[in-house]
């Protein structure tokens, strides 16, 4: 678990965090400890003065170890979930509860808490399985997106998930190389160093 405070107990701010980026809610006592996200680890990194260190450390938190449940906290007790493990995504805390997004094999799924251990699985009538939508599978295009939250989106569109396309490109005008062409450019860059002339590519 994670226990966090803040000057009026009941928000945290980063120190210098843009003034768009909205507060981590953070009630100042217990709060079960799900995932990382609640808890930023801060960059190092070289500040734009030349200084290099570390910026935007957690402060006021501090973890804790409490006697293990025998008791799962989460169960593949759906038809969807039977033949795979369930792996822990995402999970925050909104409108007083907290909500899990969880990978059941290839498919992404939804739950949410109360309390952070009790999860209810909703139906969510996004994607089809075995002819009925009755389930809590999340339509993405992907089974491992990145997720990110943006602020300036309609309420209900805030959450949004991402994916990275790999690949060489021409540095100049973006087009896509092949595998090949790449590694030659990158090949001749570094053995020739400042004297390359040649068209470069990046990955």
């Amino acid at each position: 678990m994670a226990n966090g405070s803040s000057k009026d107990g009941a928000r945290a701010r980063f120190v210098d965090a843009p003034l768009s980026l909205p507060t981590r809610d953070n009630p100042g006592d217990w709060i079960p400890f799900v995932d990382w996200w609640e808890v930023f680890p801060g960059n190092r990194g070289r500040a734009r003065d030349g200084r290099y260190g570390l910026f935007d450390a957690p402060v006021g938190v501090a973890l804790r170890i409490e006697e293990a449940s025998s008791a799962p906290i989460l169960v593949a007790d759906r038809p969807w979930e039977a033949a795979s493990s369930l792996q822990p995504q995402h999970a925050w805390l909104a409108d007083d509860r907290y909500h899990l997004l969880y990978r059941a094999g290839s498919m992404m799924c939804y739950a949410h808490s109360g309390d952070g251990t009790e999860w209810e699985k909703p139906s969510l009538g996004q994607v089809e399985h075995e002819g009925s939508t009755d389930n809590n599978m999340i339509a993405v295009l992907t089974p491992n997106p990145g997720y990110l939250y943006d602020p300036t989106a309609p309420p209900d569109s805030r959450f949004r998930a991402m994916i990275q396309e790999g690949g060489w490109f021409d540095e100049q005008s973006g087009e896509p190389l092949s595998t090949e062409e790449g590694h030659r450019r990158l090949k001749r860059q570094d053995l020739e160093g400042e004297a390359y002339t040649g068209p470069r590519g990046r990955a």
